[in-house]
């Protein structure tokens, strides 16, 4: 899990059979206004993070195996 798009591109390949995806949300630093509005940024990032990463583990195992064997297949038609 990274928490910015730059990551998605810089970030160093994980060995193994990873399983990633990647949903953008907008980074909360770049959030302007007065303290209010940016601390409801931050608090819209963590809130839509925690329902992501609750539904990646609601997920069954068998199932992100199959989203792997996916990615490796689409991976390779390219």
């Amino acid at each position: 899990i990274t928490v910015c798009d730059r990551a998605r591109e810089v970030c160093p390949q994980l060995p193994g059979r990873p399983i990633t995806t990647h949903r953008s949300i907008p980074d909360p630093a770049t959030a302007q206004g007065d303290d209010a509005t940016r601390r409801a940024a931050f608090w819209e990032a963590l809130i839509l993070l925690s329902r992501r990463i609750d539904l990646l583990f609601a997920l069954p195992h068998e199932k992100l195996e199959h989203l792997a064997f996916d990615k490796r297949a689409r991976h390779r038609r390219i």
